[in-house]
């Protein structure tokens, strides 16, 4: 493996003593960084999945558990315990990454429901982390037609958080997933063009479109609109009869077919972009192979800098010097040559 002659090479370099002062502190900080990427990369290669996966993440009671709960049910899932994964309000509802294998015309894929990125970080970070890089495509679930927001004084924000946790996937979609709660709201289209909302999912430099392609290039998709609970309260003919979910979907039902409701959700397109945007084998290759070539780029860059800062610089500015005091130095050797043919003739 590369990473283990890269640790014999330097290992020769240090034991026939060819780097000394600058240069085997140079040698011994390689040394570390190359021991410490092979379990990384372990780690990276373990969390690889070799079939298709699409994440649903973004921020804590966005909405995406009610969103693969609607899909799981569009795709011809019916199950007695239909909305079971929903989350009651409270913040980390869901914790761990949770896995949901489906089976649609041929197509073998799984829906991967990702943690909350706003919650107890600490808690889900190693979920999110292993949840992502199983997934290659994402879906960044958001409850709000506005970009996401950086962070202030030094601290990281949503944006900053998507740049770090997003970079190695394949291809992303934004999905603003617009809260209705009474059948009042189908009055109106989920969304107007050129109302503020569209303007803010699409329109000009502060929209979300535009932020999320400066923060991840070409591998951002676009912003599409759903509506994820009434989605799913139309598909979800087997609730309990006692539940609040099975009274809301009376509530919209009663003035509402099932047929618009998902018509007006717009599940089908989520759904068209999992059939249809989910790689093959070769495209599953490509995006694990970048996301193990992300880290070596990562780390490619963190020892030039270090090396730039700490052992180039101190050589070049020894040059700078040296170069300064040739001419005294010229002067002085002169001198002395001067002196000693002096000293020879008396």
């Amino acid at each position: 493996m590369a990473v283990d002659e890269g640790q014999r090479a330097l290992c020769a370099l240090s034991s026939n003593g060819l780097a000394t002062g600058p240069q085997e502190q140079a040698t011994n900080y390689l040394m570390e960084k190359i021991t410490a990427l092979k379990p990384e990369l372990e780690t990276i290669v373990s969390q690889l999945m070799w079939t298709p996966c699409a994440a649903f993440y973004g921020e804590t009671n966005a909405g995406k558990s009610t969103l693969i709960e609607a899909l799981r049910l569009y795709f011809g899932e019916e199950r007695p315990d239909a909305g079971i994964s929903i989350g009651d309000g409270r913040s980390d509802f869901t914790q761990e990454a949770t896995y949901y294998p489906c089976n649609v015309r041929e197509h073998s894929f799984t829906l991967v429901d990702v943690p909350g990125i706003e919650g107890k970080e600490s808690i889900v970070e190693n979920a999110i982390k292993g949840a992502l890089a199983r997934s290659q495509i994402v879906f960044y679930i958001t409850p709000d037609a506005r970009p996401p927001q950086g962070g202030e004084k030094g601290q990281e924000g949503t944006l900053e958080k998507l740049a770090r946790q997003l970079r190695p996937q394949a291809k992303i979609w934004a999905i603003w997933n617009k809260k209705v709660q009474t059948p009042r709201q189908f009055n109106k289209p989920l969304l107007e063009k050129n109302s503020d909302e569209w303007c803010s999912l699409h329109h000009g430099q502060n929209s979300l479109d535009t932020k999320m392609r400066e923060i991840l290039g070409d591998k951002y998709q676009t912003s599409l609109p759903v509506s994820a609970r009434p989605a799913f309260l139309a598909l979800a003919t087997h609730l309990s009869p006692d539940s609040k979910l099975s009274r809301d979907r009376k509530r919209f039902l009663d003035r509402i077919p099932a047929s618009e409701i998902l018509t007006y959700c717009c599940i089908d397109s989520v759904a068209h972009i999992v059939l249809q945007g989910l790689p093959n084998k070769i495209d599953i290759l490509k995006a694990n192979f970048g996301k193990i070539i992300l880290l070596l780029k990562e780390l490619s860059a963190e020892i030039k800098e270090k090396l730039n800062k700490d052992f180039i610089k101190v050589a070049l500015d020894l040059k700078k010097i040296i170069r300064k005091v040739e001419p005294d130095l010229e002067r002085v050797s002169q001198d002395v040559k001067s002196n000693l043919r002096r000293l020879i003739d008396e």
